[in-house]
């Protein structure tokens, strides 16, 4: 991964979904299980926020120490 220069932020991504349950789909970083079991329950939906199918949710969190050098 190319060095990013200090004024910029590094923004990784997780997709959680559905496939045989609720689980991590991708990463743009390699998680480790402790982070990926911390992560699942905070990807779930949020109760109480009308979600429409044509627009989406996203969540967005910090994530301190991930285990990765990125």
């Amino acid at each position: 991964m190319e060095d990013v220069p200090e004024k910029f932020a590094r923004i990784n991504q997780c997709l959680f979904g559905y496939d045989d349950g609720h689980r991590l789909l991708a990463s743009s970083v390699p998680l480790t299980g402790n982070v990926t079991s911390s992560l699942l329950p905070l990807s779930d939906l949020v109760g109480g926020i009308p979600i429409s199918e044509k627009r989406g949710y996203w969540t967005g969190l910090p994530l301190q120490h991930s285990g990765t050098t990125h």
